[in-house]
This record gives C-alpha cells, structure tokens and sequence, in this order.
C-alpha cells in the first residue's frame, strides 16, 4: 500500500511585518553602501577596463536599473512578498530546481561577501588606513604599529570575529531593534562620512595632496607615480573610449554600483511590502544616491589629481602592493585614502575613520537578514530541515539559522585572512551574485505565461501600450545582469581562469542535482515537494 503525498503546510511562521518602508530604504541602501560605491567601482572600471569611463557607466547602470532589473525586482518583490521572495518567485514561476540552485549559490555569495567585510570594509579602508593618517600626524608610532597589526592575519582574524559577533546580536534580539537602534545611527554616520569625503576633496588642491604623499609614503615620489604603473600596466593607459566593447565592459563592472535591490530577499517583513510602488521607491532612491556618490567622488578626485595618476595608484596597489610602505591602498582602492591624506585635521580624520567603520556596521542588519531568510524559506519548502524554519517564541527571529550563519561566515572570514584564495573567491562571487537576480529578472519577463500567477497577480495592472511591464524590464534586467555576467568570466584582469570555470560550473551543477536528490527522499517520505511548489507559501 503507498503512501499519498502531502503537502506541508503551517499557517503562519512567526515571522511578523515591522519593518518600515524608510527603514527597507536604508537597508536597501547600506547593502551597498554609498560611502564605499566609489570604491569599488572605480576599482574595476580603472584596473580592468581599459578606457572604461566611471561616470558614465554610473549613468547607464542607474538607467538600466530604472528600466529594468530595479523595476523588475520591485514587481517580484511586491507580487511575492515573503521572505526570500527572489527565490519564491524563480521557483514557482520556472522551476523549483532552478530557483533552489541559483538561490542556494546567492547565499554562498553572500556569505563570503559578508566573511570578507572585516578585511576589506572595516579594517582595509577603515580602521588601517584612519589609524595609520592620525598616527602619522600625531607622532604616534605606537598607533601605525596597531595600524599595521590590524591589517594582518592576526588581527583581521580576532576584530573580525569580534565584529561579526557584535552586530550579530542585534538581529537576534529583535528584527525591530537591528534596523531601528541599530541600523539608523550607523547609517546616518554613513552619510556623514560621504559628506565628509565630498568637503575634503572640494576644498582641497593637487598641491596639498603631493605634500601629504610625501608626508604618508616617503619612499615613493609622486611624479614617479604614473611611470611606474605604465611599465606594470601599459594598457591601462589609454584615452577614454565610448565604443560598443568598452562601454559594454565598463557597464557590466558596475554590477555593484546601483544594486538596491538585495533587501528584496527579505521582502516578508516590510510592512506594506505587497505595494509596488512601496518597492520601487524604497530601491530607486538608494540607487539614486549610489550612483549620484560614485559621479560626485569620482568626478572631483579626476579634476584633482587627473586620470592618470588614479590610474598608476590603482594599478600600482593593485599589482605591486609592495611598492607602498603603509596601509593606505589597501587591495587598490583609491578613493577612500585621498580624503584621508587631504583631511589635514587629526580630529578630521578620527571622524572620517568612525564614519567608515560605522558604514561597515552597517551593512550587517541586512547581511544577517539576508543570510537568515532564504533558509528559512527553503526550509519551509522542505528542502533542508524544518529546524532552518524555527523561530524563537521570545525574540521573534531564527536563532538557530542566524547562528549557522555566523559559522560559515567565519570560515570565509578565516579563509580570507590566513590563505591566498580571496582572489578566487571574490572573482566566484561576482557571477555567483549576479546569476540569481538573472534568473530573477527572466522570471519576471516570463510571469504572463504563467496563467494562474498573472491573473491573481498585481503586476497585471502595468503595461505600457500594451506590454506587460513585467515582460519589458524582466527582459532588460535581464540583458544588463548578463552582460555583468559576461565581463566577469572574460576579464583577465580580474583573475578568471580555469579554476573559477570549474568552481562555477561544479557548483552550478552540483546544487541542481542535489534538488532532485531532495525530491526522491522526500517522495520516499511521503511529501510532494510538486505540490508544494503549487502553492505560495504562507509568511
């Protein structure tokens, strides 16, 4: 005699919507941080794009996110708002298998993205360099010493952990008190140092800035500077080009300049989260301001110090690192030391340094919400144990799933700070980020096929004459996320070789098989995961 299958259902989570539209604004937005938007982007457009203009990919990343992938995961994000709603939407609207494997391998992503913060956000362009500039000013030896301390191994391991531990325990305690107390002042402090940063630079000069070269790195001479870096990197000296492949090449490096949208993975907790409009204001305006950073630092630092010489700095730290003496141009990134050598004020500097490591806290409340909810729902699908779906009676959060978290995101953080794979990873991590919200986005052009989700959907209001609108910015999220894609796996210069090709594909691979692997057992078990993915889940 079989079994039937059965559904598994529960009628509510425990999970509740106390999360403000403001406060899903901030979120979106510290997910990528404005104060450390012109970092990263600079980096990639200057050290692996070849007359790649920042600015103007800036533009046409923010266009693109108007258009499409911001506007298409607003419509998702409203049509499905659960928590992991990316992932409830790929999997309902395609395949379960598809979106279990690219969500499962988003997460991954997102662990080590988070494992690496301490080396990179807190200590690398914060603590290290901020420390470094005052103690240099002040005669303190004893500050550089604890500067060069916190920058090693050693000391990336122990204020890692300590940092990973601390802005943990606010998402345990309530999500209310992790983007409310915690959240607000740090964001707050995020923005103070952005504008920080834009005052320094604006009433500084080219002259003051080769003062404090000379003053930061004595063994280097500024005119030299340029030199250098063309016999390490000749092809990176060339003029500005608006050709088809550069322009191509150049978008797809700004995957992270205007991506506003990763707080969409916890969309079941946003009160009024089912509004589309909720959704597209709380991603477009953080995109706005992203972008509106990475134009306004850019732009003034190339009329300060010209292209060229934030190209040698560039390529310089990014393949001699040895060359610099100190802790300034921590893995290539330029634009955060500037300010600190031009502040000119030792109490100046102290304020940028607090406002930096404060933007590193804040991207924690939705890096522990991120990493807490998509278990949560895969658990709730019975893909992994019903323990991942658990919520505290008392604190009203997944305990059990946030801790787990905190485990695997410590070995990327050891991983990080005590072996050479970082390069690996990170160049893994870009694809592996960007391949999920893809999928997303040809999900969203593909709803309208599917009958029975259009029709009780309310993204079957929006057409423009006549098309979905779903349809048209599913398609173009989907062409801009997939050139991003592209780039990433054909950029030399970021490392992409043989052994990224295999991690990717294995993965990919693995992850999808391991569905059907699910399946058979659950089967075996008595419960359809078919008619599970039938249904939306309750929240």
């Amino acid at each position: 005699m079989t079994t039937r299958p059965q559904t598994f259902t529960r009628e509510a989570t425990g999970l509740v919507r106390q999360i403000s539209i403001w406060q899903y604004l901030m979120i979106n937005a510290n997910s990528v941080i404005p104060l450390f938007a012109p970092a990263a982007t600079t980096w990639f457009l200057l050290y692996a794009v070849p007359g790649g203009s920042v600015p103007i990919s800036a533009v046409l990343a923010f266009l693109f996110g108007l258009f499409g992938y911001l506007t298409a995961f607003a419509l998702m994000t409203a049509c499905f708002p659960r928590s992991a709603a990316p992932y409830v939407a790929t999997s309902r609207i395609i395949h379960p298998s598809v979106g279990w494997s690219l969500d499962a391998l988003v997460w991954l992503q997102n662990c080590m993205f988070i494992g690496i913060i301490p080396a990179s956000y807190l200590i690398g362009w914060g603590a290290a360099p901020g420390l470094y500039v005052y103690s240099v000013m002040t005669g303190n030896s004893a500050g550089q010493n604890f500067a060069l301390w916190a920058a090693s191994p050693v000391g990336i391991l122990v204020i890692g952990t300590i940092f990973l531990v601390v802005t943990l325990i606010p998402s345990i305690v309530s999500v209310g008190f992790s983007v409310r107390e915690f959240q607000t002042p740090l964001f707050l402090l995020s923005m103070l140092g952005s504008v920080l940063t834009v005052g320094i630079l604006l009433s500084s000069t080219q002259a003051q800035f080769v003062t404090a070269f000379k003053l930061f790195e004595p063994n280097l001479q500024y005119n030299n500077l340029v030199p250098m870096a063309k016999q390490l990197a000749p092809g990176a000296f060339v003029p500005v080009s608006y050709g088809f492949f550069t322009l191509a090449a150049g978008l797809g490096m700004t995957l992270g300049t205007c991506n506003a949208f990763w707080g969409a993975w916890i969309g079941g907790e946003i009160k009024g989260g089912s509004s589309f409009r909720n959704q597209l204001i709380a991603m477009l305006i953080p995109a706005f301001i992203l972008m509106s950073s990475v134009l306004l630092v850019y732009t003034i630092e190339e009329n300060l110090l010209g292209r060229d010489v934030l190209l040698a700095l560039t390529q310089i730290s990014s393949l001699a690192p040895g060359d610099f003496t100190n802790v300034l141009f921590s893995g290539g990134v330029v634009t955060i030391s500037i300010p600190y050598m031009l502040a000119g004020n030792p109490m100046l500097v102290l304020l940028l340094m607090i406002c930096i490591i404060a933007a590193a806290g804040s991207v924690m409340p939705w890096a522990w919400l991120a990493l807490s909810r998509p278990p949560f729902a895969w658990s709730f699908d019975r893909l992994i144990p019903a323990k991942f779906a658990e919520v505290n009676d008392r604190t009203g959060t997944p305990v059990f799933t946030l801790l787990f978290s905190l485990a695997v995101v410590e070995v990327i953080l050891i991983l990080s700070a005590v072996t050479s794979y970082l390069g690996l990873l990170f160049t893994v991590t870009w694809v592996w980020g960007s391949g999920g919200p893809a999928i997303l986005c040809l999900a969203c052009a593909l709803l309208p096929f599917r009958k029975k989700l259009w029709e009780q959907s309310l993204a079957s209001k929006y057409k423009i004459i006549g098309i979905p609108l779903a349809c048209i910015c599913g398609i173009v999220g989907f062409l801009y996320m997939m050139n991003g894609e592209l780039q990433y796996t054909l950029t030399p210069a970021l490392g992409w070789g043989t052994a990224q090709s295999y991690i990717i594909g294995g993965a990919y691979l693995f992850v999808f098989l391991v569905y059907f692997v699910i399946r058979y057992i659950r089967l075996r078990q008595g419960i359809s995961l078919d008619m599970i993915f039938g249904t939306l889940p309750p929240e």
